[in-house]
């Protein structure tokens, strides 16, 4: 399938979707398009280190929280 298919298959895919799959392509996308954030390594350790501090902190969402969170998307 060449990528004019695909392209159209894709719009049939979005003109048919229900809003969790719009959604779903919309992240997909989204995500693909944005750089990396981390300009070095140094960085990248900062922000890990700045995760695991939240995560001490409490300042996390369960897996329970993050499905009632997506549901309502």
């Amino acid at each position: 399938m060449d990528s004019s298919e695909v392209k159209e298959k894709l719009h049939q895919y979005i003109d048919n979707g229900d809003d969790a799959l719009i959604h779903m392509m919309w992240e997909m996308v989204t995500s693909y398009n944005t750089p990396n954030n981390f300009s070095t390594i140094e960085q990248y350790n900062r922000d890990i280190e700045e995760s695991l501090e939240q995560f001490k902190k409490g300042e996390f969402m369960s897996q329970k929280e993050v499905k009632e969170q997506s549901e309502k998307w």
